[in-house]
């Protein structure tokens, strides 16, 4: 192999890793990794809030609705019940397990029913849009 393959070789494979480490600035400009337990300061000194991890904080996991399929917004009712929009074109009252299907929605590809909000006047006119 004829020196200028090679160095072209080298040069590519240079490229290559660059590429699958984020392009040239990352390369350029690396800082070390913030340990896993340090709280990451915001840049303003100004600021008194700083950022946390998840795992810092404390939350409970509670499961509301199971088995759906391809399920996309989640809408609180003033009841306290939850509707479910599903691609499919179903949506799912989830305390009542209730299915009301939307017709002619067309699952394609990204497509189907998406996107769900209550009326501005939702306790007086029962309104939802689809």
């Amino acid at each position: 192999m004829s020196k200028k393959w090679m160095v072209l070789l080298i040069f590519l494979v240079i490229l290559f890793l660059a590429w699958q480490m984020g392009g040239l600035d990352s390369l350029l400009n690396q800082t070390s990794p913030t340990p896993d337990n340090d709280v990451i300061p915001a840049d303003d000194d100004d600021v008194s809030e700083t950022l946390l991890r998840t795992k810092d904080l404390e939350y409970k996991v509670e499961v509301i609705g199971e088995g759906l399929e391809i399920p996309w917004e989640i809408v609180a009712l003033p009841n306290g019940k939850f509707l479910v929009t599903e691609r499919p074109g179903r949506v799912v009252m989830l305390d009542e397990g209730e299915i009301y299907t939307v017709f002619d929605v067309e699952h394609i590809g990204e497509g189907g029913l998406l996107g769900m909000e209550l009326s501005l006047d939702f306790e007086e006119n029962g309104q939802l849009y689809l």
